[in-house]
C-alpha cells in the first residue's frame, strides 16, 4: 500500500485497494459447529489483534518522540489501546475515530516543532488504521439458501399465527412476485419466545450478533451476508426481510451477496439481478451502500 502510495502521491487515500477478508467462524454454510457465539468470538480475536499490533506500534514510536509535550500524549495513546484489547468483550476504550485523530494531532506537532522526525513511522501507522481499522479482516458470513428458506417459512407462519400483521394471512398463497413486494416493504420486530426451532434461533441471534459486531468493530468488520445456492428473487428478499426485522430494521448496513453455483441458476442469474435492481426498496437499499452490488 505504501509503495503504491510513494508513487502516486499524497493524494492516494484508496484503502480499500487491499482488503482482507476471513471465512472461518462467519461460514454457516454446512458447518454446525459455526454458531452465533463462535462468530462474536472470532470477531473479538481478530480485534484483539490489531489492537495488539497497534499498542507495539505505538511503544516504538513512543521509545523515539520523547519530546516535551509529545511523550505524554503518546503515553496516552499506549494506555487506551492496551485496556482496548486486555478485555475482549468491552468496546474499546479509544474509538477507532479518536485513535486517528489524535495521531494525526501528534502528526501536525511532529511536523511543525520538530522537524519532522520519525514522520515515516506515524504515517505508517495512520496507513495501518486505515486499512485494517479495528476488524482487521472481514468476516464473511454465508449461509445456504435452503436453509434460510426453511427458517423464514417456520418465522413467517409464526407470525401469521400469532397475528402480528408482518405478513398477510394468505401469504404463502401469493405469488412469487408479490411476495417479493411484502418483503420489500416489511417492517415491525419479531417477538421469538413464540419459536423452539433450533436454527430458526441460531439465525436469527447471528443477525443479531452481525449488528453487535458493527458497533465494537467497526461497520467494516462483517458488512458482506452471502447466500450459496441462490435460486431466486425470493431467496435474496427473504433474507432481506429477516435482516430487517431481527436487528436492522431500516439501516441496514450490510452488503447482500447472492452466491449462483449451479448452470441452472447461473442462467436465470441476470433476471434475478434486474429484479433486484428494478425492486424501488431493494434499490433503495444499494443506494444507502454506494450503488455497490456484491454478486459471486
Amino acid at each position: 500500500y505504501e509503495y503504491i502510495q510513494s508513487a502516486i502521491g499524497k493524494d492516494f487515500n484508496n484503502s480499500e485497494i487491499l482488503s482482507l477478508g476471513f471465512w472461518p467462524g462467519g461460514d454457516r454454510d454446512g458447518n454446525p459447529f459455526v454458531t452465533p457465539e463462535i462468530t462474536k468470538k472470532v470477531a473479538n480475536r481478530l480485534k484483539q489483534t490489531i489492537l495488539k499490533n497497534y499498542y507495539r506500534d505505538v511503544r516504538r514510536i513512543k521509545r523515539k518522540l520523547t519530546f516535551n509535550g509529545l511523550e505524554d500524549r503518546i503515553g496516552e495513546l499506549e494506555r487506551k489501546l492496551y485496556n482496548s484489547f486486555i478485555d475482549e468483550d468491552d468496546t474499546p476504550e479509544i474509538s477507532l475515530h479518536d485513535f486517528e485523530t489524535e495521531l494525526k494531532a501528534i502528526r501536525t506537532l511532529v511536523t511543525n516543532e520538530h522537524q519532522s522526525l520519525y514522520l515515516t513511522e506515524i504515517n505508517s501507522l495512520l496507513n495501518k488504521i486505515k486499512l485494517f481499522g479495528y476488524h482487521f479482516a472481514i468476516l464473511d458470513i454465508r449461509q445456504d439458501s435452503r436453509v434460510h428458506e426453511g427458517v423464514f417459512n417456520s418465522l413467517t407462519e409464526g407470525l401469521i399465527k400469532d397475528k402480528s400483521g408482518i405478513f398477510p394471512q394468505d401469504y404463502f398463497e401469493l405469488s412469487a412476485e408479490k411476495q417479493v413486494q411484502i418483503l420489500s416493504e416489511v417492517k415491525g420486530t419479531i417477538d421469538e419466545t413464540l419459536y423452539k426451532d433450533e436454527e430458526l434461533l441460531k439465525t436469527l441471534e447471528t443477525i443479531k450478533t452481525v449488528k453487535q459486531i458493527q458497533e465494537t468493530n467497526g461497520e467494516r468488520a462483517v458488512h458482506r451476508y452471502i447466500i450459496s445456492n441462490t435460486q431466486s428473487t425470493l431467496h435474496v428478499m427473504q433474507l432481506f426481510a429477516m435482516l430487517k426485522l431481527a436487528a436492522f430494521g431500516d439501516d441496514l448496513t450490510l452488503d447482500i451477496g447472492p452466491l449462483f453455483e449451479t448452470v441452472p441458476d447461473l442462467e436465470i442469474a441476470h433476471e434475478v439481478m434486474e429484479e433486484l435492481y428494478t425492486n424501488p426498496a431493494y434499490a433503495e437499499h444499494l443506494k444507502k451502500r454506494q450503488n455497490k452490488q456484491l454478486i459471486m
